[in-house]
């Protein structure tokens, strides 16, 4: 494994690494100490608390570097939707939405 990233660290600016979950099996743990860092993915409702925690703390032991976490599957609607969660999405009309939405999607050099 580190003669891999490091073959490909000298060939590419990028890598990404999509690894299998961190709990069940130590692949994870082992690329995530090569790599400069690591972003954890949690799903919505269905990854406790304790898990990310158990995680974290296996990304510590290794060393790894946290950049941060993503919350993944996230219900947009129904039962199982974070409240005010649907706002980030552009279903509001051009009007409603709000300012960083509209310049965050406008072609460069154009403002609103």
């Amino acid at each position: 494994m580190t003669e891999l990233v490091d073959d490909v660290r000298k060939r590419f600016d990028v890598v990404i690494f999509d690894c299998p979950p961190m709990l069940p099996v130590t692949d994870a743990a082992v690329v995530a100490a090569r790599a400069d860092g690591t972003l954890l993915v949690v799903r919505a409702r269905r990854t406790t608390s304790a898990q990310v925690t158990a995680a974290v703390r296996a990304l510590h032991a290794v060393n790894a570097t946290l950049l941060g976490c993503v919350l993944n599957m996230v219900a947009r609607s129904g039962p199982d939707a974070l409240p005010r969660y649907d706002t980030y999405f552009p279903s509001q009309p051009p009007a409603r939405r709000a300012r960083w939405w509209r310049m965050s999607h406008e072609p460069l050099g154009v403002s609103a």
